[in-house]
């Protein structure tokens, strides 16, 4: 098997993790309160729902409609698809429309730290 690079990602960081494309309706909730604490025994809700675009080991990208996106290095927890949820941190965040936003999402569990 042969994979082709992309000509326009001449500078761009390598990546270091096999990026896989999720269920075409696999979902994310994000909660950003009080830095994004799960409220562990009780069922997870998050104060925000993206469509999941991307995913790998380390972490995945979310296409999020907002009208106050969050920061780079915001904290929060998440729970994609039937996984339990994560603390993770947005490591970049692209306007890619008006009010739609794709982030860039890094798991912080330490079972998934570099």
């Amino acid at each position: 098997m042969t994979l082709a690079r992309n000509p326009e990602a001449k500078g761009k960081q390598k990546r270091r993790h096999l990026r896989f494309r999720p269920g075409p309706t696999t979902m994310a909730l994000l909660n950003f309160s009080k830095g994004g604490q799960a409220t562990w025994g009780r069922r997870f809700e998050g104060e925000h729902v993206g469509l999941v675009e991307s995913e790998s080991i380390v972490g995945c990208g979310v296409v999020l409609i907002s009208d106050h996106p969050p920061a780079p290095e915001t904290k929060l927890w998440i729970r994609v698809g039937e996984i339990d949820p994560l603390p993770a941190v947005i490591r970049w965040v692209k306007e890619i429309a008006e009010s739609v936003y794709q982030l860039g999402i890094e798991y912080s569990d330490g079972a998934f730290q570099k």
